[in-house]
């Protein structure tokens, strides 16, 4: 009996003493999400959800673009960025990671009372470089073309440089921020700019097809619409549990309702 009771008592502080030792189950820290604000309108009302999801908080902030995502990320918050990094910036990041999400078309964009319906590739950049100056040269009115440019993040590659080199732009309009090109394009009869998708707005402007492919068709990128960029969330060389559980649900088809609302093209559709 004493015997047995001894096992058992030793089973029994084995057993504690196991327990005190394992390791505790991996929390999920908050998310603060700072950048680009393509990411922000396409997740932002979802907020509730995806804390659901990846079992953490998200605060979500727009502030600053791209360039406060890479300022602030080595500080703890998860970059949302809609220019890709070079190696070298990523280097001088601590090793920033990039974890593409999504696609998003570039839209060209023109004065809402614009009858002009689809450009080629090739007037669309020729416009942009001055080459082609009034709308009549491609089917349109006796209009001047006034190219309205916004040359964010002009250090990065990709972006609004799908459509040209920097050095090539001859525009009439620059322009620092998406909500002032939205407003300038609406108010200059002969405007031609450009946006990203999740800024589309009917009422504020009319988007062009470009080689015969609308941006918002869901099918774009499959048809060969030609001017997109990468959506991607910014992290350390290794994400923490919650940035690895939001990207992992970004990829996955049951995030193809949030993204696609607002025009995306999920990243997962773009593997073999």
């Amino acid at each position: 009996m004493n015997k047995v009771r001894t096992l058992s008592m030793v089973s029994i502080l084995f057993t504690a003493l196991f327990a005190i030792h394992l390791p505790a189950a991996a929390e999920s820290p908050p998310l603060e999400i700072r950048g680009s604000h393509a990411l922000y309108l396409t997740l932002h009302d979802h907020t509730k959800e995806l804390e659901k999801i990846i079992d953490a908080s998200i605060d979500f902030s727009i502030a600053g673009g791209c360039g406060d995502a890479a300022k602030q990320m080595p500080k703890g918050e998860t970059g949302a960025i809609c220019c890709p990094f070079d190696d070298a910036e990523l280097a001088s990041l601590t090793g920033a990671t990039m974890h593409p999400v999504a696609l998003e078309p570039i839209m060209i964009t023109t004065h809402p009372n614009n009858p002009i319906d689809n450009l080629t590739t090739v007037q669309a950049r020729d416009m942009m470089r001055g080459r082609i100056d009034n709308w009549n040269q491609v089917g349109g009115p006796d209009k001047t073309i006034a190219v309205v440019m916004r040359p964010h993040c002009a250090q990065r590659p990709g972006h609004w440089k799908t459509i040209l080199p920097l050095g090539e732009w001859k525009p009439k309009i620059i322009v620092n921020k998406f909500l002032k090109m939205i407003t300038t394009v609406a108010k200059v009869p002969g405007a031609v700019g450009h946006l990203g998708v999740v800024l589309y707005d009917p009422k504020k402007m009319h988007v062009v097809k470009v080689d015969g492919v609308h941006p918002l068709d869901p099918d774009a990128l499959k048809k060969g619409y030609p001017f997109y960029r990468p959506i991607s969330l910014l992290t350390g060389p290794k994400p923490n549990i919650s940035e690895q559980r939001l990207i992992d649900f970004l990829r996955t088809p049951e995030a193809f309702p949030i993204l696609r609302a607002k025009h995306l093209v999920p990243s997962i559709t773009l593997t073999p």
